[in-house]
């Protein structure tokens, strides 16, 4: 049998490839409902909930730093900067700036007085989606439109209304002016406490006598609520709820792994490793580096552009060279092959990640890293995730198919585990109890098995049959060949990642 072989030559980092669009097709580069390309601007508005008739109901019995009662958070020149530039300073914006190279620009301001929510004043305080007509509805009774840089209504107007899915969104402003996305940010909501919200095209209510095309809101109890806010948001770049992926997926949806996954995406949340993008996603919207020859971008060992878009079964073997994947948008990807006609077609991914230290992109790094001790810290490595589907991006179907199309292979392998019997204290993260997961390299498998960025599902009741809803096990504590490891893995290790020192071996033969 002849064997094939793929090298990777490791370096830290150092027009435009595009396909015509379509006005009647649907190409998946033109976004779901808003466009992923050219600038938008979000008007936001901080709002707190004013219990006078069930005080009870507050969910905060105490007094938040970083959000005073009657106040505006202190972090609210933090989520957007109100101007595009060349350095974005503001978490949100520096994020899309990063993840889009530069195609996609989103700033914001916010109106700079608190609105006040009152219970007695409303229906109901129990449905999400109304709290944004609930915010709209008290900013109404400000004396003004007023944002904290003085900008105008037709300021965050540059999109006209009506976007179809897959189909061109127009620039330019509406008559009369139509905001472009209105998000409510709560302060104490009992239903979006944190890390919890929810996005939708269509209009919050008039504002200052003007619709919105798109609306969002968000709990920040917490603090700045940045993983559920981009999350959501990013739906009405790639898609609704079939979108869910890189641990922004729930075990609620219908997914293509039984097992839900972690690792990262546009769509990871509050279960990612990291919180940057993936080649995927980039591929999907078409953010393409301006020096990028090919639509999946590499380079030779001399330095030539080559297409990253690679079939071994066409010959396609060689040595490539990665730059680091945030600024320089360099992958390649591997189709996987003799699966049958009646399997889905598979690739796997390889971004090279030079990480925070060397890059500078706030989110090119495990996602505690910083607040937590016990998490690893990211180091510069070749991270790799299968794809399974989701490839065509023209035609009517590009909106359809499953959650988890994304699976993280981290170089750590796949293993079988199995639920100890006892519970034990955990520190990492969120102190608590769990039941630990034992594995080790004796259980090592390939191929069924299941890794360490992933919720494995097991049978916990011993009726034969295993429910993705009911059966979902989240342990923070798992044990290696007799070693207890208390150290967040499902949130990002440092040997996940392919280094020339650790792990570099990712084949037939190998783990994984």
């Amino acid at each position: 049998m002849r064997r094939t072989f793929l090298f990777l030559l490791l370096l830290p980092f150092s027009n435009l490839f595009a396909q015509s669009d379509s006005a009647n097709v649907p190409f998946s580069e033109n976004g779901w409902y808003l466009s992923p390309h050219g600038t938008i601007r979000i008007l936001v508005i901080f709002a707190q909930i004013e219990y006078d008739k069930n005080p009870k109901d507050d969910p905060l019995t105490w007094e938040l730093d970083h959000w005073p009662s009657g106040k505006l958070p202190i972090w609210k020149d933090d989520l957007f900067d109100p101007y595009p530039s060349a350095s974005p300073q503001a978490q949100v914006t520096r994020y899309y700036h990063d993840i889009s190279m530069g195609h996609f620009v989103v700033v914001g301001d916010y109106i700079d007085q608190l609105v006040t929510i009152k219970e007695s004043e409303v229906s109901s305080l129990k449905n999400s989606v109304s709290l944004s007509n609930h915010g709209v509805a008290a900013a109404n009774k400000l004396p003004r439109f007023h944002t904290a840089h003085g900008l105008t209504v037709a300021d965050f107007d540059l999109w006209k209304e009506g976007g179809k899915p897959g189909l061109p969104k127009l620039a330019g402003p509406d008559s009369p002016h139509s905001f472009d996305h209105v998000m409510v940010i709560l302060r104490n909501s009992s239903i979006l406490t944190h890390g919890q919200g929810s996005t939708d095209p269509g209009s919050s209510g008039k504002l200052f006598g003007h619709e919105s095309d798109t609306q969002s809101r968000f709990g920040a109890m917490n603090g700045l609520p940045f993983e559920i806010l981009k999350h959501e948001f990013n739906h009405l770049l790639l898609g609704g709820n079939n979108f869910h992926s890189g641990g922004g997926n729930a075990k609620t949806f219908q997914s293509y792994f039984i097992n839900v996954q972690g690792g990262w995406s546009m769509m990871g949340a509050a279960g990612s490793s990291l919180l940057t993008t993936s080649a995927w996603d980039r591929y999907r919207l078409g953010w393409y580096a301006e020096d990028a020859a090919h639509a999946i971008n590499a380079r030779t060992n001399d330095g030539r552009p080559v297409n990253g878009d690679l079939d071994p079964l066409k010959g396609d073997t060689g040595i490539y060279v990665l730059r680091d994947f945030v600024t320089s948008g360099d992958a390649l990807r591997i189709r996987m092959p003799y699966l049958g006609e009646e399997e889905y077609p598979q690739w796997i991914w390889l971004e090279n990640h030079q990480t925070f230290a060397r890059n500078g992109s706030p989110t090119d790094r495990f996602h505690f890293e910083v607040e937590m001790p016990c998490v690893h810290k990211a180091r510069p490595a070749i991270h790799a995730v299968l794809q399974v589907d989701r490839e065509d991006k023209h035609g009517k179907d590009i909106y359809k198919g499953y959650a988890d199309y994304l699976r993280p292979l981290p170089a750590t392998g796949l293993h079988d585990r199995a639920i100890r019997g006892d519970t034990v204290r955990f520190e990492c993260l969120w102190a608590g109890d769990t039941r630990p997961l034992v594995t080790g390299h004796k259980w090592a498998n390939p191929f069924s098995g299941s890794h360490e960025l992933e919720l494995i599902c097991h049978d916990l009741d011993g009726d034969g049959t295993m429910l993705r809803t009911k059966e979902s096990v989240s342990s923070r504590i798992d044990v290696f060949d007799g070693r207890v490891r208390d150290e967040g893995r499902f949130y990002g290790h440092t040997d996940q990642g392919y280094t020339v020192q650790g792990n570099n071996k990712l084949g037939m033969a190998t783990n994984p």
